[in-house]
């Protein structure tokens, strides 16, 4: 699979207009309650991390009057990021990642125009859930903003917003404990990563980068790690190699085109396409194993999110058996929450894991951050019944109906809507 960008999980929403190939509802089937996962929208920058060790090593480079003409004009760039970031406030959405929740909200209200209005007549409630991190509960405000814009009398319907830490945020959690273990200490996953990191492509493209805005002298010295640096956030001691550098001056890179309403940025002068593409590559495969499919042998970077696919079912069910006066749950996450939950549900391009004795690579794996969660990335479940009170089901994925996993059959051959109750065994057994 090839990438569009070179910004893995910092890719913008990529715009929808799917709707017009879309399946049509079969006959005699109206619908009933729709649900929906998304990941927050585009933000700035997360915190002073990566800005700050780059700026460290600019700064050490002035002293020792070793930059080049364009490392000279890095630090501007990397001050007025920062700058724009703190206006904002880290992590917070910025204005285009307010625009992608707006537009989906917009789009919901739209592509389900017949279930809302029917809602209203009903007075049915409307479901909102968040992680309680506050780019999730912007992305919901922003998004009720875009679905009040299509239907205003839809804001009577609005329950009060929840926080669910377990089912959104879970991979923090004291439960999941035996997780974050796992991340940080499992031999074999650090091994590997270690071994993804230190290919001599990744030199090379640390080198060809770093030598564009510094001396090759320096960027010698820096890859014998003889320089450290004090962050002032956690008081950390940091001695950087060329990836790491490299890996920091990426991540101002790739979050760029998410602050373009705060700015111009220039950063694509620093940093090839090939090798933004070689770096993309770099924290996919962190991304891949730390949340998503990961090794064929382990189920625990996305087992996690069964909770969170449970409440999915048990939605779904309490509408079919008249304990729920709901016609839509929306719920507000993260990355952490997207990744894990498409490689649970086993979707096509986001479950393939990899043997142990082999890595990650974008030639033996179609796993990419850009399409499995880029910014606003959503995950939509419809669902229709008739008047014999048969249910089925469909699946947006990023807004393009999609099918489940390839062991459950739909209703017809070709067709992307599900037996629901067809479709519950095929996840349960």
């Amino acid at each position: 699979m090839e990438t569009n960008f070179n910004y893995a999980s910092k890719t913008p929403y990529p715009a929808r207009k799917e709707a017009a190939n879309y399946q049509p509802v079969p006959e005699g089937y109206y619908p009933i309650f729709t649900q929906l996962l998304a990941r927050h929208g585009a933000r700035v920058l997360s915190g002073n991390k990566y800005n700050e060790l780059t700026l460290q090593i600019w700064q050490q480079a002035r002293r020792e009057k070793l930059l080049t003409k364009l490392g000279e004009l890095l630090a501007l760039d990397i001050q007025e990021i920062t700058k724009a970031a703190l206006s904002v406030g880290y992590g917070n959405l910025s204005q285009l990642g307010k625009l992608e929740q707006q537009a989906l909200g917009k789009r919901l209200v739209t592509r389900q125009a017949l279930l809302f209005s029917l809602a209203q007549t009903k007075n049915q409630r409307i479901e909102i859930a968040t992680s309680g991190k506050a780019r999730a509960e912007m992305s919901a405000d922003y998004f009720i903003q875009g679905m009040l814009t299509v239907s205003p009398a839809l804001h009577t319907l609005f329950n009060p917003l929840q926080q669910d830490s377990k089912q959104l945020y879970f991979h923090k959690t004291d439960e999941n404990s035996a997780y974050q273990n796992y991340i940080h200490n499992d031999p074999t996953l650090l091994e590997t990563l270690d071994k993804i990191k230190n290919q001599p492509k990744s030199h090379e493209v640390a080198h060809a980068v770093l030598e564009r805005l510094y001396t090759k002298s320096f960027v010698d010295r820096l890859a014998k790690t003889r320089y450290s640096f004090q962050s002032r956030e956690t008081g950390k001691i940091r001695r950087p190699n060329v990836i790491d550098a490299a890996i920091a001056l990426y991540n101002l890179y790739c979050i760029a085109p998410a602050m373009q309403e705060e700015g111009v940025w220039h950063f694509e002068r620093y940093i090839h396409d090939s090798e933004a593409l070689w770096l993309a590559y770099l924290k996919d495969a962190q991304d891949f194993y730390c949340k998503g499919p990961g090794f064929k042998n382990q189920t625990m970077t996305y087992q996690i999110a069964k909770t969170l696919q449970d409440d999915f079912f048990t939605q779904v069910d309490e509408v079919i058996s008249g304990n729920s006066n709901k016609v839509a749950k929306l719920r507000f996450a993260h990355a952490e929450t997207i990744i894990p939950w498409v490689a649970l549900m086993q979707i096509p391009g986001c479950c393939q894991a990899v043997e142990p004795e082999e890595i990650y690579t974008y030639a033996n794996n179609p796993w990419r951050g850009e399409f499995v969660s880029p910014f606003s990335a959503n995950i939509q479940w419809d669902v229709y019944k008739n008047d014999k009170n048969h249910v089925i089901i469909r699946q947006l994925y990023n807004e393009k109906q999609i099918a489940f996993k390839t062991d459950c059959r739909p209703i017809a051959p070709g067709s992307l809507y599900y037996d629901y109750q067809a479709l519950l065994k095929c996840y349960r057994k």
